[in-house]
């Protein structure tokens, strides 16, 4: 064949489309027997699904749950910052029926693919080996996810920045806006949430990511469900990896090539990945086309996103470095020096989070 895609995420199935489309011989191999698994908090900005070119068919499929249009940030302690931006600019999107609409798309669009085949093993030469055979591709693109088991030990590859994530979906009623997710900061290297799945305010999505509190993880989850939401019933329970270091350093070697959360395109700030990762799939596609065409390198694809994208993930590692650095203790005492608030009107792009944060800290002075 001439492409491999390892994984049937949105990111897998994304490439292979884009590559589909263009009339490359694609095969995505997936070891689950099903597409779409629960792993995200499912909140996508609106303009990153127009950069993606996808929001029509989200909208057509019915994967909207709810519209998201502000923010509650809380510290240890409990004070509190509102930012109100005054017009959706997030949707909750089922992320599970959004993986089987892209990976549908990729099929239509010409891709072979292989279910319930777990790929064990892939070299640079463009071979790879699964548990029933082995395979040679020209190119072989791993979207595997963060726990990037194929390209472990690879040049430039590491696993620093993984957070282990619990989240659950519960049934409550509280008395609150459902059009707001909520933030606390009450683990010292990432954060806890509060998400309103859907826009009666009858489903909620609770969840977390940190390493230094890994075992207690599920209970402060639940502890927060609990204060936030009052009583509530539970439907699911769910896990997963939060990418918070960005990119890894390398993410093409030889005939392999590294795409969204197995190259770490994903915002340090939040752990999202899909619109990053979706941007960063669509180079790699154009790429790889060009290579089996004899026109580019596959290095070109690495170059390329980081010509695009270094500036701003390095602002944002920045960011996520500094509240690593004062942890949950530290954001509580700068939350003392800041009047409980509500800015109004604070623009900004979901995805590209560098222009809010300027705007935030002009707002400020």
């Amino acid at each position: 064949m001439d492409v491999a895609t390892i994984g049937a995420g949105f990111i897998g199935s994304f490439f292979s489309y884009h590559l589909a489309k263009r009339g490359v011989d694609v095969t995505i191999f997936e070891e689950d027997k099903n597409i779409g698994t629960p792993h995200c908090t499912g909140i996508l900005g609106i303009t990153g699904l127009e950069r993606l070119d996808i929001l029509d068919w989200v909208v057509k499929e019915g994967l909207i749950s709810n519209k998201i249009s502000g923010a509650r940030i809380f510290s240890r302690s409990g004070k509190m910052l509102r930012i109100d931006t005054g017009r959706p600019v997030a949707y909750i999107v089922d992320r599970e029926g959004l993986d089987r609409l892209i990976f549908n798309k990729a099929i239509e669009a010409g891709a072979d693919f292989k279910l319930g085949e777990r790929i064990k093993k892939v070299s640079m030469d463009g071979s790879f080996s699964s548990n029933i055979r082995k395979y040679k591709a020209k190119v072989i693109a791993v979207a595997e996810g963060a726990k990037r088991v194929l390209i472990r030990g690879f040049k430039g590859v590491n696993l620093k920045g993984l957070l282990p994530a619990v989240q659950i979906d519960v049934r409550a009623s509280p008395n609150l806006e459902t059009d707001f997710v909520e933030v606390h900061f009450i683990v010292p290297d990432f954060f806890l949430w509060v998400v309103p799945v859907t826009d009666d305010g009858k489903i909620w999505r609770v969840g977390g990511a940190s390493l230094k509190m890994s075992r207690n993880l599920y209970f402060l989850v639940r502890l927060l469900a609990r204060r936030r939401l009052g009583k509530f019933k539970l439907i699911r329970k769910f896990g997963g990896i939060v990418v918070s270091k960005g990119n890894i350093k390398k993410f093409v070697w030889g005939k392999v090539i590294a795409i969204g959360d197995s190259a770490g395109h994903v915002k340090p700030t939040t752990g999202g990945g899909v619109v990053f990762g979706g941007i960063g799939a669509f180079i790699a596609a154009i790429i790889v086309k060009k290579f089996l065409e004899g026109r580019r390198n596959l290095t070109d694809y690495e170059l390329i996103w980081k010509r695009y994208f270094s500036a701003e993930m390095s602002i944002m590692k920045g960011v996520r470095f500094i509240l690593n650095l004062l942890g949950d203790a530290g954001i509580d005492y700068i939350f003392h020096f800041i009047p409980s608030i509500t800015l109004r009107g604070l623009r900004g792009d979901f995805d590209f989070h560098s222009d809010a944060i300027f705007r935030f800290l002009r707002l400020r002075r």
